[in-house]
C-alpha cells in the first residue's frame, strides 16, 4: 500500500518522486524552449540589421565594417581613429595659411607633403588606412607631424574631417600596376569610388580647392614626344584608366558644382621614403635596396628604355605653389623634369652613391615579358594578360613637357638625378641600419 510502479524492475517510486521528476522534466522542456526561441531571435536579427540599419550610418566606432564596392575588395574598417595630433611650426605675423588635408598621408609623397606644410606652419589633417602606407613615413628625423587619422577614403563616415578644410590633396590609391591589373574591382573601388567619396565630402564641407595626382601613365599610347598636358590620351592598363576617369571624375565636381579643382599629372617621382617594400618597387628604389644589400638587380629588356623622373622635392615645390595660385583652377599640368634617364644610367649612378663593392656588381637582364611574374593571377585561366602589352610597358620612353607649370606658376625642377639618387642612398642605408636593429625587419628583404 502507498507504493507506486514507474516500470521499473529495479526498484519502484513514491507518489511524490514520480511527481517530482515529472517537474524535473517540464522544466528543462521549459528551458529547450526558451533557448530555441532566443537563437531563433537573434537569427532574426542577424538578417534583418544591416537592412534597417544600414552600414553607411552607423557610427564611426562600430566594430562592424562594411564590405568594400566590390567582392574583390578587401572591405574597408568603419573605425576612424585619430592616432595623434603634432601643432604645426608657429609662423610669426602674415595672414593664415591653409588647412590642408592629405588622403594616403602616409604614403611616400603624402608624407612628404605634410612634413614640409607642416614645417612651413599648416594645419595638415593625414588621412591613410595603412593598407600601403607605412608608419615610419610619418616620422621625419624621428619626430611626428601634423594630424594623423587612421581611416579609409571608401568610408563615408570620413566627411567630418573636412570641415574647416582649405585645400584637400587627393593622393590615396593603389598605384602598383600589377596589383591594379590583378585586383582590378579593389583598384577601381578605391581609385574612383574612394574618389567620388572625397570629392563629395570636400563639396558639402566647401573645400576652397581640391588638387588631384594623377599620373604620366595616361599618356603610355602616345609616341609623340614630349608629352604636352593638350594630347590626346588613350591608356590600356588599369591604373591608368582609373586615373584618366578620376580626370574625369574631377572634371564633372567642377563643372556640375563650380569647384575650384587643378589635376597634377606626376611622372616617375623619386626620393627618400619611397616604397621599396611592394612586391614589384618602383624602379629607383628597388636598385638602391639591391646594391645596399650587396645583391645584383635583375633588370627587364636591355636596361636602355628611359624614363622621365622627377624628384621629391621638386614635386613638393610644386604642389605648395598650387595650394593657392589663383590661376591654377581648372589646369592640369604635367610634373615632370623634361629629361630622360636610361635603366642602366640609373643603376651606375646609384652604384657610385653606393660606393664600395657596389660599383662592381653586375645586373643580370631578363626578358621584358617576365617583369609582372610575380602576379600569378594575371597569367591563370583561359584569357592571360597578353605579352605584348606587357613588353610596351617595360620598353617605353617617356619624356613630360613642363612648359605649362613654368609659364603658370613659375616652377622648375632643380635637383639633378645624381642629387636626388645621392638622398635615397642616404635614406635607405639609415633604414637598413634600424632594420638590423630590430626596426622594421619584415620590410627589409629581397622583393
Amino acid at each position: 500500500m502507498g507504493k507506486f510502479s514507474f516500470s521499473s524492475a529495479a526498484r519502484t517510486f513514491t507518489k511524490k518522486e514520480a511527481y517530482s521528476f515529472f517537474i524535473f522534466l517540464h522544466v528543462i522542456m521549459s528551458m529547450l524552449r526558451a533557448v530555441l526561441l532566443g537563437f531563433a531571435l537573434l537569427m532574426f536579427l542577424v538578417v534583418m540589421y544591416p537592412i534597417i540599419y544600414p552600414a553607411t550610418n552607423r557610427s564611426p566606432d562600430t566594430n562592424s565594417p562594411p564590405s568594400g564596392g566590390s567582392s574583390n575588395s578587401p572591405p574597408y574598417t568603419a573605425t576612424i581613429t585619430e592616432e595623434y595630433y603634432v601643432s604645426p611650426t608657429p609662423r610669426p605675423g602674415g595672414p593664415p595659411l591653409p588647412k590642408v588635408l592629405i588622403t594616403g598621408g602616409a604614403g611616400f609623397i603624402g608624407s612628404q607633403l605634410g612634413w614640409r606644410l607642416h614645417t612651413a606652419g599648416h594645419e595638415v589633417v593625414l588621412l591613410d588606412n595603412l593598407a600601403h602606407g607605412n608608419r615610419d613615413n610619418l616620422e621625419v628625423d624621428g619626430k611626428k607631424f601634423g594630424r594623423f587619422v587612421r581611416g579609409d577614403i571608401r568610408n563615408p563616415n570620413i566627411a567630418s574631417l573636412f570641415r574647416g578644410i582649405d585645400v584637400v590633396l587627393h593622393f590615396a590609391a593603389i598605384s602598383a600596376l600589377p596589383l591594379c591589373q590583378e585586383e582590378a574591382p579593389y583598384a577601381y573601388d578605391v581609385n574612383l569610388a574612394g574618389l567620388v567619396n572625397v570629392l563629395e565630402a570636400s563639396r558639402r564641407y566647401g573645400v576652397r580647392r581640391f588638387i588631384f595626382s594623377s599620373t604620366s601613365a595616361v599618356y603610355e599610347s602616345n609616341t609623340r614626344m614630349p608629352c604636352r598636358e593638350d594630347d590626346d590620351v588613350s591608356p590600356t592598363l588599369l591604373y591608368s584608366l582609373s586615373k584618366l576617369h578620376g580626370e574625369q571624375l574631377c572634371h564633372s565636381f567642377r563643372k556640375t558644382y563650380g569647384m575650384d579643382i587643378v589635376i597634377l599629372r606626376f611622372f616617375n617621382v623619386y626620393g627618400p621614403h619611397q616604397d621599396f617594400r611592394r612586391l614589384s618597387p618602383p624602379y629607383t628604389s628597388y636598385v638602391v635596396r639591391e646594391l645596399l644589400n650587396g645583391r645584383s638587380p635583375v633588370l627587364h629588356s636591355s636596361g636602355e628604355q628611359q624614363r622621365d623622373y622627377v624628384y621629391i622635392e621638386d614635386l613638393a615645390r610644386l604642389v605648395e605653389i598650387t595650394l593657392t595660385h589663383p590661376h591654377a583652377n581648372g589646369e592640369t599640368f604635367n610634373v615632370a623634369s623634361n629629361t630622360s634617364v636610361s635603366v642602366n644610367e640609373i643603376l651606375r649612378i646609384v652604384a657610385r652613391a653606393v660606393g664600395g663593392e657596389a660599383v662592381r656588381i653586375q645586373p643580370s637582364y631578363a626578358p621584358a615579358e617576365s617583369f609582372w611574374k610575380k602576379y600569378m593571377k594575371l597569367y591563370t585561366g583561359p584569357r592571360s594578360m597578353r605579352k605584348e602589352i606587357l613588353i610596351k610597358e617595360v620598353e617605353k620612353y617617356t619624356l613630360g613637357d613642363n612648359a605649362k607649370a613654368k609659364k603658370i606658376l613659375g616652377w622648375e625642377p632643380k635637383v639633378s638625378m645624381e642629387e636626388g639618387l645621392r638622398e635615397m642612398v642616404r635614406y635607405v642605408r639609415q633604414f637598413k641600419m634600424n632594420a638590423q636593429r630590430g626596426e622594421f625587419a619584415n620590410a627589409w628583404k629581397e622583393g
